[in-house]
């Protein structure tokens, strides 16, 4: 058994296996499938299967078509299944996100008096009859609160994992690669022309990858070159020669962040950066590694002047007033968005119904181009879910920032295990800060990588390692049937059969209903649109 005395003081690895030796807490234990030199075959595939959501979220879910849902809610309910907890998680994270779960249940609630006055215009001005629920669409908000649960089961999953420093460089490693691979296929798609049937693109000229937006894109893009810069550095702390491969990685990342020329992906990436550095170079031994990084910022700086002019020209500011800026649409569609809030501030108007609700409460100055969301992931969880949810899931990200942050009663005390840590505490954080003005929490892509990421940050528990978690637990278990349900009815929706009223559901039917058109079967045709608007009332455009 290797004493701590005996570690060098900023040795990792030498920590890590030093714990290796010991012998497992219990069977429930990560490290107990860890071999001394590398990872076993049992760990490697239950890390393949974690690695898989990410990947197939972020390459084929941005288009919410209900096969990829299927796809990816079948994997999140086998990690449930397979991935035994290991680890804790603090009830100052818990304990918020059930409740929220809770509160976004309001909307399927029969709570006609509390609807506002708009519902009942819809009725007498435009003879819509809405449900007597909260939601006008609860239908909607039903699928749309499965989103959300597979979305907590996945995140809470990743918390309870309790990763070492192996396990946690493993699935950083390959995460890092596969975005290197995607931004590589975005270059050669943009260059060739081609165009990615499972990709969705609401700006079809702009280079945004498998995302909705470029924005978007460029806040992804941001996350994988921090990602590529961490693992050289860490590799370079070992002293392997993984060094060069790694670098080479942040060279397409880079490139297609110039080709995005989003100025959010480009702070993001520089702010990431100086997080990370500020999180993990205090003392005097990380002093080289600093100026290192510092040298890297200045040179990729050099890079975007020499290079980005098109992206430069985006930063060009012209002199406007305070009284013209507050015209521009961002401003005024976030002004819009608090006064909607303010109507209904406690329990919102249920999930995914900002759109009709928008568009019949804020004054309208395009009566061709209607906003699908106010710009901002904050503005629209509390426009559809209220401000009480807001403020919980605002006190969950505070608490899981003091949890990465600490080193009481973990086994990787002090600096150790920090550096890789804090980078990816720094990539998960990038989430809801671009959430401000942007909406990356809304591309599940996105946002089951940044979960991942921000388990693999919180360092493991001495009390974890004396007091094994148990494997099984009622909540574990009904979150996978959940999960493993969401999954079945998403997949016999996308083979046709509309099990479950929803948003997936309506856009069959809609589709259903151009086909009997398209065959002059006008009688189906008819019956299928209207059971598309029974389950969207407020989609004006299935009314023409």
């Amino acid at each position: 058994m290797v004493e701590r005395s005996t570690l060098p003081e900023d040795d990792e690895d030498a920590e890590d296996l030093a714990a290796l030796r010991r012998p497992p807490a219990g069977p429930s234990s990560i490290a107990s499938m860890v071999t001394l030199d590398s990872i076993s075959p049992a760990s490697t595939g239950k890390l393949w299967l974690t690695l898989s959501v990410p990947l197939v979220a972020f390459a084929f879910a941005g288009n919410h078509a209900p096969w990829a849902l299927a796809l990816v809610a079948a994997l999140v309910g086998l990690n449930l299944a397979w991935n035994a907890p290991a680890a804790r998680i603090s009830r100052t994270i818990t304990w918020p996100l059930f409740i929220i779960a809770i509160l976004l249940l309001a909307g399927l609630l029969p709570l006609e008096s509390l609807l506002p006055q708009w519902r009942t215009r819809l009725k007498t001005d435009f003879g819509i009859n809405t449900p007597i629920f909260l939601s006008p669409q609860p239908w909607v908000t039903l699928e749309n609160w499965l989103l959300f649960v597979m979305g907590l089961a996945w995140l809470l999953s990743c918390f309870s994992r309790g990763y070492g420093q192996l396990e946690r460089r493993w699935l950083t490693r390959r995460l890092t690669l596969s975005i290197t691979l995607l931004a590589i296929m975005s270059l050669l798609f943009e260059h060739f022309g081609i165009k990615a049937s499972f990709w969705q693109h609401e700006w079809p000229a702009t280079f945004s990858g498998p995302f909705s937006s470029p924005d978007i894109f460029g806040g992804f893009l941001a996350m994988g070159s921090l990602l590529a810069i961490a693992m050289a550095d860490d590799a370079s702390r070992l002293k392997r020669k993984l060094l060069l491969p790694y670098a080479v990685c942040l060279v397409p990342i880079f490139w297609a962040l110039l080709v995005n020329s989003s100025r959010t992906g480009v702070l993001l990436f520089f702010g990431g950066l100086i997080l990370w550095t500020g999180f993990s170079t205090f003392s005097k031994r990380s002093a080289r590694r600093m100026s290192l990084l510092v040298a890297l910022l200045l040179t990729l700086a050099t890079l975007f002047i020499a290079f980005g002019e098109t992206f430069l020209e985006r930063f060009a500011i012209p002199k406007i007033s305070v009284a013209s800026l507050s015209t521009q649409a961002r401003i005024k569609l976030a002004a819009s968005s608090i006064d909607m809030i303010s109507r209904a501030p406690l329990l919102g108007v249920g999930l995914a119904n900002f759109e009709p609700a928008f568009a019949l409460t804020a004054p309208s100055s395009d009566l061709y181009i209607r906003p699908v969301d106010p710009g901002s992931d904050w503005l629209w969880f509390a426009a559809e879910a209220g401000i009480p949810a807001v403020i919980l899931l605002l006190l969950t990200v505070i608490a899981y920032i003091f949890k990465a942050g600490s080193s009481r009663g973990q086994v990787s005390a002090g600096r150790k295990h920090r550096r890789l840590r804090s980078a990816c505490a720094a990539a998960a954080l990038m989430i809801p800060i671009q959430g401000i003005f942007d909406v990356p929490g809304h591309q599940a892509g996105i946002l089951v990588t940044a979960m991942l990421l921000a388990g693999l940050s919180l360092p493991r528990s001495k009390r974890d390692s004396l007091n094994p978690v148990s494997k099984t637990s009622a909540l574990r278990v009904g979150a996978a049937i959940l999960v493993f349900g969401s999954a079945t009815v998403w997949l016999s929706i996308s083979l046709g059969y509309p099990l479950l009223p929803g948003n997936s559901s309506a856009h069959i039917l809609e589709q259903r209903a151009v086909d009997h058109d398209n065959k002059g079967e006008l009688d189906q045709a008819y019956d299928s649109m209207s059971a598309a608007i029974a389950i969207k009332p407020l989609q004006w455009s299935y009314y023409y």
